[in-house]
């Protein structure tokens, strides 16, 4: 539903947003069917996981918590950021692996969407989706994470999914170039991932990228 009401807003009720498209190819009926169907095939596995990471008989073993007071407000002041760094690394390095020879047949699935829309982030393979959600599935047994803070990550999660493959670019040139605004990842960046596949795999910042050799810094253009 998040991602068809950002569609409907910024790709049918908002005509001004047109300008600032990555691609000027738009999507067909066939490629929305295609990713709406793989779509609900990864809520489905996200759905079972979280059914699993909730289950009464692991909650003893979750760290998850109510009380703030259990840990306290500074350790609730920097567990989302914590959260949100550790997710960056965790992701640049599960979708490198992806990316090689044993998982390339698996994300392909993913790829077939080389111009990303909002209903593609969650365009995966079923065993895709499976490593997707290792993350934020395995961390509240390994980190104590209070519960709201927890929502709001997965919030967050779902969020900047929806921003990498919208399919539009809000944050100007001169943004983007900036040297310390550079570090957070755009729509642009990831939009390049998926025309051109081998670059550019991080999700929130560009640090990995940087690190590891695997930015590139020109804009798609694709028309």
């Amino acid at each position: 539903m998040f991602a068809l009401g950002t569609y409907l807003v910024f790709w049918y009720l908002i005509p001004a947003a047109k300008k600032f498209r990555i691609q000027n190819a738009t999507f067909t009926k066939l490629e929305i069917k295609r990713d709406i169907f793989f779509s609900m095939i990864t809520c489905v596995v996200y759905t079972l996981t979280g059914v699993v990471t909730f289950n009464p008989n692991f909650r003893g073993w979750s760290k998850l918590y109510i009380f703030v007071e259990q840990y306290g407000y500074w350790w609730l002041a920097v567990s989302l950021p914590i959260l949100v760094i550790l997710q960056d690394f965790s992701f640049y390095w599960i979708h490198r692996l992806l990316h090689t020879k044993y998982f390339h047949k698996i994300h392909k699935i993913h790829h077939d969407s080389t111009n990303p829309s909002p209903f593609s982030i969650f365009l995966f393979h079923p065993l895709e989706a499976l490593m997707q959600a290792a993350f934020t599935t395995t961390v509240i047994f390994i980190l104590p994470i209070q519960f709201h803070v927890y929502l709001l990550f997965m919030f967050l999660v779902t969020f900047q999914n929806t921003f990498l493959h919208l399919g539009l670019e809000f944050m100007p040139v001169s943004w983007r170039n900036d040297k310390l605004l550079s570090w957070i990842n755009t729509s642009t960046h990831h939009n390049r991932h998926h025309s051109h596949f081998n670059f550019n795999f991080g999700f929130y910042f560009t640090f990995w990228d940087r690190i590891m050799g695997t930015e590139n810094f020109s804009d798609p253009e694709i028309k």
